[in-house]
């Protein structure tokens, strides 16, 4: 064990930084509409006043600008929107009808990050101690007083 972490030590050491920020000028009639970024990335809101950005709960209140249960980010810029997990994410102007009249509205796809070279994705997690499959497994092996070993 100790030698499998002497291997992994050298390699986690050497992950370059993968993450990439998206700039996105927030004005009326943005192109595109959709940016697409990975688990990792950032996305960050520029604009001056005027204007804020909202988090949609969903795609059905997106489609509609519908604010009523959306997340107020912030009301002055520069805002960063960190992306931890894959999903899909919508966003929105919320000052008078930006969303729905003025085209201010942004739907971000976030996939999951990419492998990093060289490092089987389950050793990585493993060594960096987090929730990934390999210790999702340990622990409910754990949980249940099952033997670690066969």
């Amino acid at each position: 064990m100790c030698a499998l972490a002497a291997l992994l030590a050298p390699c986690v050491v050497a992950v370059p930084a993968l993450a990439a920020n998206v700039d996105v000028t927030w004005t009326f009639n943005i192109s595109p509409h959709e940016i697409d970024v990975q688990v990792g990335d950032t996305v960050t809101f520029q604009f001056a006043g005027g204007h804020d950005v909202r988090e949609f709960p969903d795609a059905a209140a997106y489609g509609s600008c519908n604010f009523s249960s959306a997340s107020l980010l912030g009301s002055a810029g520069p805002i960063v929107v960190p992306f931890d997990t894959p999903g899909v994410f919508y966003f929105g102007c919320g000052v008078g009808a930006h969303c729905s009249a003025a085209g201010m509205y942004l739907q971000v796809p976030v996939a999951p990050g990419p492998p990093v070279p060289g490092v089987h994705p389950l050793l990585l997690a493993g060594a960096l101690g987090s929730v990934g499959l390999g210790s999702a497994w340990l622990a409910r092996r754990r949980e249940s007083g099952a033997p670690l070993r066969r």
